[in-house]
């Protein structure tokens, strides 16, 4: 891999690329890699480093199909990153004792609303709507 490109792999087979030269423009081509992916693993490569191979939530991967978000353990501001994908009014967070926040849950990525309701009933996160497409969190 070239130019700190990343690589994710999610197979339900197994998989094998022996070592041949990448492509000409650096890119990934036959063999770049060599590596096998059992049944419901994943693998990342980052910077020509592969991760060690760990098992694959389904559900997580799968969410999104559904317009759900699985989560884990996510610090708030990487929880925020990805809500704010799904939406044009972003969330950001105005205090900075929320930035070690853990969350685990389910949510929709289509009902923001509901997202801020769970945050001001589980962690006193209060929102405040600063202009039409922003809302700041606070304590």
């Amino acid at each position: 891999m070239t130019n700190g490109a990343n690589l994710s792999v999610i197979a339900p087979w197994l998989a094998t690329i022996c070592p041949l030269p990448c492509d000409s423009r650096g890119g990934l081509g036959w063999g770049c890699l060599c590596f096998s992916v059992q049944p419901n693993v994943a693998m990342a490569s980052n910077n020509n480093r592969i991760t060690p191979v760990h098992p694959l939530d389904l559900q997580q991967a799968q969410g999104w199909t559904q317009g759900k978000l699985f989560v884990h353990d996510w610090r708030l501001p990487q929880l925020l990153l990805e809500m704010n994908r799904y939406s044009n009014t972003k969330l950001s967070i105005g205090d900075p004792s929320l930035q070690n926040i853990h969350i685990s849950g389910v949510f929709r990525t289509n009902d923001q609303q509901t997202f801020l309701q769970l945050l001001q009933q589980g962690w006193a996160i209060r929102a405040k709507r600063v202009s039409d497409t922003r809302i700041v969190l606070l304590r």
